[in-house]
């Protein structure tokens, strides 16, 4: 009787903790995916004032993955998002003209992005403003890929961001369409959806 109220009890406790470890491990994946793109961002910014030449990244939307130069041997590092430890899935992005961030010799973007990872019920965004040396993460959710033409001004960047914000809030997986972004005023790239 007493080694069945024993496992009982820990059949319960089970039950309240295993949810809970698996929110917890969801919400260090995406912190951490967030992270080290950001980080991996400022990186770029250092490199291009230490040498005063432009730096760029390109990031691959599809398999979540970009690539930074290491600090010895002059090489490029992969890195990969998806992959443990981070298992992080693409939730949406903005961004302004190509798919890749530069960062000039004062480490100032030449194009704005946003770009939102997520793992579990978790999402983290790393956004970065044309003309400005700040990398920021917030819990704002984007859904969907938009991309804007490589003229949109850092206000109809923050209007599209807004848009996909708002557009994450409902309760399925909907998108923005490219009419309503239009209605808003921002200018869409060929092939964006």
């Amino acid at each position: 009787m007493e080694l069945t109220i024993v496992v009982a009890i820990m059949a319960v406790l089970a039950m309240i903790v295993a949810p809970r470890f698996v929110s917890a491990q969801s919400r260090y994946e995406a912190e951490g995916a967030a992270a080290r793109l950001a980080g991996d961002l400022r990186l770029l910014q250092r490199v291009a004032r230490e040498t005063a030449t432009p730096q760029t990244t390109t990031l691959d939307f599809e398999r979540v993955s970009y690539e930074v130069p290491t600090s010895v041997g002059g090489g490029h590092t992969h890195v990969r998002l998806a992959a443990a430890p981070f298992r992080a899935r693409l939730a949406g992005a903005t961004w302004t003209g190509s798919r890749s961030v530069t960062f000039d010799a004062l480490g100032r973007a030449g194009s704005s992005m946003a770009v939102c990872l997520f793992s579990g019920n978790n999402a983290r965004t790393v956004r970065v403003t044309a003309g400005s040396s700040v990398v920021s993460v917030d819990r704002v959710t984007l859904r969907g890929l938009t991309a804007l033409s490589a003229s949109a001004t850092p206000a109809q960047f923050h209007a599209a961001t807004l848009a996909r914000q708002v557009a994450a809030q409902g309760s399925s997986p909907q998108s923005v369409s490219a009419a309503e972004l239009t209605a808003a005023g921002i200018v869409l790239m060929g092939g964006a959806n």
